[in-house]
C-alpha cells in the first residue's frame, strides 16, 4: 500500500513539475519551493522523494516549449531551441520531442548511477575547486559559444559581448555598489535571467510572427506523422556516444557548485558540434545537437544532488531549496549522513530512478496531445503565450519593472535577429558573466593581484581550462577554414565534371 502510495505522489509531482517547465517563467525552483509545505505530513523519505521529483519534471518539462514555440521553459533548454524549433518548423515535431523525453530519461539516469557509486569521491575532488578553477571553467564555457556560430563571428561576439554587458547592471556581488542603475532602484538586483530569456525569445518571436498573421497565414506549423513520435532504433543507435558523452559531462557540471543547465548544455552541445559528421546540420535540426542539450541538462538534476547529500553543499538553486525542505524535516545532509541513514540515502537514489522512469512514461503518453498544440491557429495561441510570459515574469519578484524589461530584452532581441545577431550567445553571455566576475573578483582578493594568480595556480584545473579557451576556438576556426576550401574544390570539381558533360 505504501508503495503505490508513493508512486501515486511522485507521479502527481512529475506531472506538476512537467507543467511547471513548460510555462515560461515559471522554473523548477519555483515548483520545488510551493510544494514544500505540503510535504510537512509526509514521511522524510517520501517527502524528498516528490521534491526530487519535481525538480526531474521540470527541468524536462522545458523541452515542451523549446521545441514546439522557440521558448526555453526553463534556462536549461536554452541550447533546446537551437535545433528542437527548426524540426518542429519542418514537420518533426513529434520526433524531436520523442528524442528530447528519451534524451532527459538517459541523462537522468546517467546521473542517477553517478550519484549511487561516485558520491562520496566527486564530492570530495569537487570541494577542492578555489574561484580560480570555476573562473577558467566558465571562461572556457563562453569561449565555446564561438563553435555554435555559423554565420558572422563578429556578430555573434557583439551579442555575447551585449548579454556579459547586461549581466553587470544592479549591484556589485563583491562590494556592494551599484552599477549602471542610472537612480532606478528596481535596478538594484539587476535583471532577473527569466526576464532576459523570455523577452529575446518569447516577445522578439511574438514580434517577428505578429505581421505573419493574416488571412492567409493563420494556421500553425503543419504536423507531419510520418516519421511517428520516437526517433528509429537506428538512428538511437548512432547517437549512442553523444548520449553518454553529455550525460557524463552533464553530471560533471551539476557537481560543481554554481553551474547548472546551461553551462553544461552550452559544454554539451558544443563537443557534439566538434565531433559530429554532419557539423552543418546544427541549428537548422540536428538531432545530435538536440540529444546533446537535453541529456546534459538533466543529468545535471542527478549531479547537483551529489555535493547536497554528501557535503551539505547544495550544487544549484533547486537543490538548495530541497536541502531547505530536508532540514524542516529533521535531516541533516551532509559526510555524516552516509554512515548515520544509509538507508535513507539508499531511498533517495531509488527515487531518483523511480522519478526518471514516471518522467519518461507520462511525457510519452502526453506526447501527441502536446504537438497538438501546434494545431492551434496563431492567433489564439500568440496572445495566450503573452498572458503565461507576463504571468512568468511577474511571478519572479512579483514587480511590474521585470514586465518592461521583459518588454525591453523583447524588442531588444527583434531588432537583433532582424539584422542578423544571433540570441543564444546573447543569453549565454548574460548568464555566464555574472559567474565570471564573481569568480574573478574572489581570485583577485585571495591573490592581489593577475599576475599573482597565474604564478600561485599554475598547476590548477583553471590554468588548463583558460589554455582550452584559447586554444580550442583558434584550432575550430582553422578546421572550418580547411573543411571549407575541401568543400569549395569539392564543389569547382563537381562543377567542372557537369559542364564537361
Amino acid at each position: 500500500m505504501n508503495f503505490i502510495i508513493n508512486i501515486v505522489c511522485m507521479s502527481f509531482a512529475v506531472f506538476y513539475g512537467i507543467i511547471f517547465g513548460a510555462i515560461p517563467g515559471l522554473t523548477s525552483s519555483v515548483a520545488v519551493a510551493l510544494l514544500i509545505p505540503l510535504t510537512f505530513g509526509m514521511d522524510p523519505t517520501l517527502a524528498i522523494n516528490v521534491l526530487i521529483a519535481v525538480y526531474v519534471g521540470g527541468v524536462s518539462g522545458g523541452l515542451i516549449s523549446a521545441i514546439l514555440l522557440r521558448i526555453p521553459g526553463t534556462p536549461s533548454s536554452i541550447m533546446t531551441t537551437f535545433d528542437g524549433y527548426p524540426m518542429a518548423q519542418s514537420g518533426r515535431a513529434g520526433i524531436a520531442l520523442g528524442l528530447a523525453i528519451i534524451s532527459s530519461f538517459i541523462g537522468g539516469i546517467f546521473s542517477s548511477v553517478m550519484l549511487l557509486f561516485l558520491s562520496p569521491l566527486l564530492a570530495k575532488i569537487t570541494i577542492a575547486f578555489s574561484p580560480f578553477d570555476y573562473f577558467g571553467i566558465t571562461v572556457f564555457s563562453l569561449s565555446l559559444v564561438s563553435m555554435l556560430i555559423d554565420g558572422n563571428p563578429i556578430k555573434g561576439l557583439i551579442a555575447t559581448l551585449l548579454g556579459i554587458l547586461f549581466s553587470f547592471f544592479g549591484t556589485s556581488p563583491i562590494d556592494g555598489r551599484a552599477r549602471f542603475t542610472f537612480g532606478n532602484h528596481d535596478l538594484d538586483n539587476g535583471f532577473n535571467v527569466i526576464t532576459v530569456i523570455i523577452g529575446v525569445f518569447a516577445i522578439s518571436e511574438m514580434l517577428s510572427q505578429v505581421g505573419n498573421i493574416s488571412q492567409k497565414n493563420r494556421k500553425a506549423i503543419e504536423f507531419s506523422k510520418k516519421g511517428g513520435f520516437f526517433p528509429k532504433l537506428k538512428e538511437m543507435k548512432y547517437l549512442a556516444r553523444t548520449f553518454l558523452r553529455s550525460s557524463a559531462i552533464g553530471t560533471i557540471i551539476g557537481i560543481l557548485p554554481g553551474l547548472s543547465g546551461p553551462e553544461a548544455a552550452l559544454i554539451s552541445y558544443s563537443q557534439a558540434k566538434r565531433t559530429s559528421k554532419e557539423p552543418e546540420k546544427f541549428g537548422k535540426g540536428s538531432m545530435e545537437g538536440l540529444a546533446a542539450s537535453e541529456s546534459s541538462n538533466n543529468a545535471v538534476s542527478g549531479g547537483a544532488l551529489i555535493p547536497m547529500l554528501a557535503l551539505g553543499i547544495p550544487g544549484n538553486a533547486v537543490t538548495a531549496i530541497i536541502m531547505g525542505g530536508l532540514t524542516l524535516h529533521g535531516v541533516e545532509v551532509g559526510p555524516l549522513l552516509f554512515g548515520a541513514n544509509p538507508e535513507l540515502i539508499r531511498n533517495i537514489i531509488i527515487g531518483i530512478f523511480v522519478a526518471n522512469v514516471l518522467m519518461l512514461v507520462i511525457e510519452s503518453f502526453a506526447i501527441k496531445g502536446f504537438v497538438k498544440i501546434l494545431a492551434i491557429p496563431k492567433y489564439f495561441l500568440y496572445p495566450l503565450i503573452i498572458v503565461f510570459c507576463v504571468v512568468g515574469v511577474s511571478s519572479v519578484n512579483n514587480r511590474s519593472f521585470d514586465c518592461w524589461g521583459m518588454l525591453f530584452f523583447g524588442i531588444l532581441g527583434y531588432v537583433l535577429e532582424k539584422n542578423k545577431y544571433p540570441l543564444g550567445p546573447l543569453i549565454l553571455g548574460f548568464i555566464l558573466g555574472s559567474i565570471i566576475e564573481l569568480n574573478f573578483r574572489r581570485s583577485v582578493m585571495a591573490f592581489g593581484s593577475l599576475s599573482s594568480i597565474l604564478v600561485n595556480n599554475v598547476f590548477r584545473a583553471g590554468t588548463v581550462f583558460l589554455i582550452l579557451a584559447v586554444i580550442i576556438p583558434i584550432l575550430n576556426a582553422r578546421y572550418n577554414k580547411r573543411a571549407k576550401e575541401r568543400n569549395d574544390v569539392l564543389n569547382a570539381a563537381k562543377a567542372d565534371i557537369d559542364q564537361g558533360e
